[in-house]
């Protein structure tokens, strides 16, 4: 099984590359769904803030790989098939979990974006769930994740795709390097 792992700040582009290996066949997990999981199973209410709240406290109780080692079930349960996508890699600690767990059939793409092209993109409509709805949040959700170890975690990237450009432009670097992933 073919693992992709989607990395990147938030509104860079990570659901774009996901909604493309999907259409490309791939199933998907997405790590903040495991989250949701466990908030549902404790009977916490999910919104923007408690999920916030909640991804940081297991964070700080399990230590910063935690949400990966949900994330493994919710992936083995897929292994039937031949190729996966995880959006949403935020930690150093996730990238050795998987490696350890799925080891070369593991690669990690990072998506880059400027702060000004990510705030732009604030209120699409295309856009939804726990995404930062001002500027001020997004700064906040930056410095959350990149504390969460989302700095080391693009380093560590197997390959790195700017989206600062037009939609079509970035359609176009997904399509190159989705080739050059899945033929090697």
């Amino acid at each position: 099984m073919k693992i992709i792992a989607i990395t990147g700040l938030p509104l860079a582009g990570k659901g774009i590359i996901t909604q493309k290996l999907v259409e490309k066949g791939f199933k998907k997990v997405v790590m903040s769904d495991a989250v949701r999981a466990e908030m549902d199973k404790k009977g916490i209410q999910i919104n923007h803030e408690n999920l916030r709240n909640f991804a940081t406290e297991i964070r700080d109780k399990h230590g910063r790989g935690y949400v990966a080692e949900l994330c493994i079930p919710l992936i083995n349960e897929l292994k039937s098939e031949p190729s996966v996508v995880i959006d949403g890699i935020r930690s150093p600690e996730a990238i050795i979990i998987f490696k350890k767990e799925y080891g070369a059939d593991f690669v990690l793409i990072s998506v880059n974006s400027s702060f000004e092209i990510r705030y732009s993109r604030l209120g699409r409509p295309e856009r939804t769930g726990d995404d930062p709805v001002s500027s001020e949040e997004l700064k906040w959700r930056d410095e959350k994740e990149l504390g969460w170890g989302l700095a080391e975690t693009i380093e560590k990237a197997d390959y790195l795709i700017e989206n600062d450009g037009t939609m079509a432009e970035f359609e176009q670097k997904i399509k190159e390097l989705l080739t050059k992933i899945t033929t090697s």
